[in-house]
């Protein structure tokens, strides 16, 4: 149980690596005693005495699925509108871009004079795949735009000075709150796009070979114009013998070879993306995705080789005319030339120069960012199996309640960036991060400040970027919930709140959830609330919080209760007591609603949550719910805000 620091924090680093902060009280053996294993629920056991909370037997409940019934289509359709709804916006925006492109390239030269001839041979598999390839590039030009990080927040910073309206506000940030979405929609339009040119071009591969067995028609004369002259050569692969099976004059053209690299690239690159491979072997994730350097190269010299010809001299000799007069070529006075043709030009380059050039002023940036020099302050080890790192960075922008940064130790991996949400204030002279100790990384981040402070690992950061909780001060009311390690996002917002009290006029209540299942989680989130709840004792109904224990048998519970006679909670120090179970936010939104704000215009009050999907789904649905049965009364609206990494 905790234990309290005497000893400065000179002593302290020269002894050793980590200091174990504790804040809770001690419990004597005597006050009260708890059983080690769980016991056995009833059932139909009531809730506590003086608890809010659900019971947790009755949680289950729930997430019972109901009967699909009118109801539940209609909740269903509208949770799919008002969580997604800019999302699929966009995404259908992008969607019918991609059609449009495909479409109006098709029939571009589908009904092209200059690729009669070639039509000719190979039909609409030139269509096709010229459709395919537009459609290819469109989205290779976007595949980079999501993941310029400072381009993004850029656009962040300067989106609230332009976009008035806070409903327009919160509308276009949900988009950029999605964007590993879209860029992962990008990635797979790119594959799907890419299946349909390939397919075109062995079907348009085939078609040339199998000509040469067409004897006095019009794809025979076209197929042997070389004879003619160099600049009549519409077939690229007329000297192949049609009998025999081979790739080989594919492979020699500079369109053939780069393509089959650009497919091998491709496969490695989606096969390496899946949820596995990415958390369980992150360096496969990292160098099988930048392979994209070689996917962009060969790209660009895709087209240069100029395989599919066009007709150059359609005043000369008009092919709708001498088509039908191929046996006349040379003597008929319509047809006295010959058609010439000429190797398109390479456009992957137009599309990829924009996108390229940004996303390298991108990796520059975080390189220079990397180099710079990382002061760490402090390391502490939390009893909650959760590591926080104060330091120190010149040069870095200060870092505002909400935000989370990239962090990369150098003796780990010199390429893995992790993303973790900043914990102190702006008001702080130093930078904080949480960090929960789970998986590979963290577990030998952990391993690397064993011997802090006599050797200090060398660690690199970039950001601060945005997030859905930097729109937290433009509320009347904000609902905060967090679970385990997902409260992080707003402890740097409680903090700001409490050293900038008057800096945000409009916000009036602030409701603060935590919801844990051990109580080794509190310690280091405690004392911080202990701080904020003295600092706002005079502003009445400002700051209400309700942590919630899960996890733990009534019979448990029960025993806390009756043993827990003082003012204030055994667990947290707080005057408000710790629930047991889980809460009942249908209850205490009513409760919120009910409340007088003093206030005659509708409230508008933000739900932030961090934590896992079915809790989101339970606020989500709540949300909906609480909107539509007060949407005539006008006097509530509740926005849901979740966290993405």
């Amino acid at each position: 149980m905790p234990s309290t620091h005497n000893c400065d924090e000179k002593e302290q680093r020269s002894k050793n690596a980590f200091r174990i902060k504790q804040t809770s009280k001690k419990i004597s053996q005597e006050h009260i005693k708890l059983e080690s294993k769980s016991t056995t629920v009833i059932v139909n056991e009531k809730l506590l005495p003086g608890d809010a909370s659900m019971p947790l037997t009755e949680v289950s409940n729930i997430h019972r699925k109901s009967r699909m019934s009118l109801e539940s289509i209609r909740l269903w359709f509208r949770l799919f509108i008002v969580n997604d709804l800019p999302t699929i916006l966009f995404l259908f925006l992008w969607l019918v871009i991609n059609i449009a492109l495909f479409i109006g390239q098709f029939l571009n030269y589908h009904h092209s004079r200059s690729y009669f001839y070639l039509r000719s041979l190979i039909s609409d598999g030139l269509s096709v795949a010229r459709a395919a390839a537009l459609c290819l590039n469109f989205n290779c030009l976007l595949i980079l735009l999501p993941v310029c990080r400072n381009l993004l927040s850029l656009i962040r910073h300067i989106l609230p000075q332009c976009v008035t309206k806070s409903r327009f506000r919160r509308f276009t940030k949900r988009l950029f709150d999605q964007h590993i979405v879209f860029h992962r929609c990008v990635g797979y339009a790119i594959c799907f796009w890419s299946i349909i040119h390939v397919g075109a071009h062995i079907y348009n591969y085939e078609r040339l070979i199998d000509v040469h067995n067409e004897y006095q028609s019009l794809s025979s004369v076209l197929n042997l114009l070389y004879l003619q002259s160099s600049e009549s050569q519409v077939n690229p692969f007329d000297g192949v013998s049609p009998n025999v099976l081979n790739i080989g004059p594919m492979l020699r053209t500079t369109a053939g070879i780069t393509g089959v690299i650009l497919c091998i690239c491709l496969m490695i690159i989606f096969s390496s993306s899946t949820a596995l491979i990415r958390r369980s072997f992150y360096e496969i994730f990292w160098f099988a995705h930048h392979l994209f350097i070689i996917f962009f190269i060969c790209l660009i010299l895709h087209g240069f080789q100029g395989i599919v010809k066009s007709q150059i001299n359609l005043n000369e000799h008009n092919p709708e005319i001498c088509a039908s007069l191929y046996r006349e070529w040379g003597i008929n006075q319509q047809c006295l030339i010959y058609p010439r043709f000429s190797g398109s030009q390479a456009t992957s380059w137009m599309w990829l120069c924009a996108p390229l050039s940004l996303y390298i002023l991108e990796r520059l940036l975080r390189f220079i960012r990397s180099l710079q020099h990382v002061e760490i302050l402090d390391i502490i080890r939390h009893e909650s199996n959760v590591l926080e790192i104060r330091f120190r960075k010149k040069f870095m922008t200060i870092p505002q309640p909400g935000q989370y940064i990239y962090l990369k130790c150098f003796s780990i991996s010199i390429f893995e960036w992790h993303p973790f949400t900043v914990t102190s204030a702006a008001e702080e002279n130093y930078v904080s991060v949480h960090i929960r100790i789970v998986g590979n990384w963290t577990n030998s981040l952990t391993e690397k400040f064993q011997m802090y402070p006599q050797d200090i690992p060398r660690l690199a950061v970039d950001g601060p970027y945005g997030s859905a909780a930097d729109d937290v001060f433009n509320y009347d009311g904000v609902i905060l919930i967090g679970a385990g390690i997902g409260v992080t996002p707003y402890a740097a917002i409680l903090k700001h709140i409490r050293s900038s009290r008057s800096a945000h006029d409009r916000l009036r209540r602030v409701y603060f959830y935590w919801i844990c299942n051990t109580t080794s989680c509190y310690e280091w989130f405690a004392e911080m609330l202990q701080e904020i709840e003295r600092d706002f004792r005079d502003r009445v109904n400002f700051l209400t919080y309700n942590i919630y224990l899960t996890k733990w048998s009534m019979r448990q519970a029960r025993a806390v209760i009756r043993n827990n006679t003082d003012e204030r909670d055994i667990w947290t120090g707080l005057e408000s007591k710790t629930h047991y179970g889980r809460p009942n936010f249908n209850v205490d939104f009513q409760d919120i609603i009910n409340e007088d704000w003093q206030m005659t215009q509708k409230r508008h009050i933000g739900v932030f949550v961090c934590g896992p999907k079915p809790l989101v789904k339970e606020l989500q649905c709540l949300c909906i719910k609480i909107n539509d049965h007060y949407s005539s009364t006008n006097r509530v609206h509740f926005y849901l805000n979740k966290e993405n990494f």
